[in-house]
């Protein structure tokens, strides 16, 4: 698929390659003499807004992340922006455990950025993890597929309980977040020269405990062929 030629009009661009996405969708393009992203939002307004200001902040304090270039437009019952492009490499993953640990350096790093961020709420349709795990709506899923699966609701159940048990104890909502990542993998980073030259994909950044970047607090969806987690998006 092709971005229309309006969109491409508008921003006076032209397409080199698609790059694909989850959600969002994304084309490597060229214009304004170097190479840029077009981007067709898979979001609400809002969303996009959350998303376009945190790109914002976080260039400004010098982190590598790409904030649009120009505003959004709406085209087709879309919404488009442009993008820099960043340029370079995932990590090597030929020594995982030593990815990871480096990783998790840059990660503390940028957890420590983030925390300077002023107040920007919490994106539309999430919450903290502490509200997730306290959701009653978990136990009536667990409870409509009891009988069909009751090994993997057992399973799930206990870690359930035990979570709960361990957040009560821990007095959580009363306890300050901050904005994270969301997806901080290997293939969100770019290095180039050595040196990280980018990191991508804030899709599923959102207000929560840092804590949350290691273990994103689940809901359970069940599909005809069998038992799948998934991350709670929706209030």
């Amino acid at each position: 698929m092709q971005p229309p030629g309006d969109v491409l009009d508008l921003f006076g661009i032209r397409v080199i390659q698609p790059l694909g996405g989850r959600l969002n969708q994304h084309w490597l393009v060229h214009g304004q003499g170097e190479q840029l992203v077009l981007r067709r939002w898979d979001k609400s307004e809002c969303d996009i807004e959350f998303e376009l200001r945190l790109l914002k902040d976080i260039a400004a304090m010098g982190w590598p992340v790409a904030p649009a270039v120009g505003e959004p437009v709406e085209s087709g019952g879309w919404i488009w922006s442009l993008f820099p492009f960043l340029a370079g490499s995932p990590p090597s993953l030929e020594d995982p455990i030593a990815e990871q640990r480096a990783r998790g350096r840059l990660m503390a790093e940028f957890h420590v950025a983030l925390a300077q961020l002023g107040d920007h709420g919490q994106r539309k349709g999430w919450r903290r993890c502490e509200a997730i795990l306290g959701d009653m709506d978990l136990d009536c899923v667990l409870a409509e597929h009891e009988h069909e699966r009751p090994e993997e609701v057992r399973i799930l159940r206990w870690h359930l309980d035990r979570s709960r048990e361990r957040i009560a104890t821990l007095t959580l909502h009363s306890l300050p977040g901050t904005i994270i990542h969301g997806d901080f993998t290997a293939w969100n980073l770019r290095y180039s020269g050595g040196r990280l030259s980018g990191i991508l994909d804030f899709e599923l950044a959102h207000y929560d405990h840092r804590v949350g970047e290691f273990a994103l607090c689940v809901s359970l969806i069940f599909r005809a062929d069998g038992l799948h987690i998934a991350r709670i998006r929706q209030a």
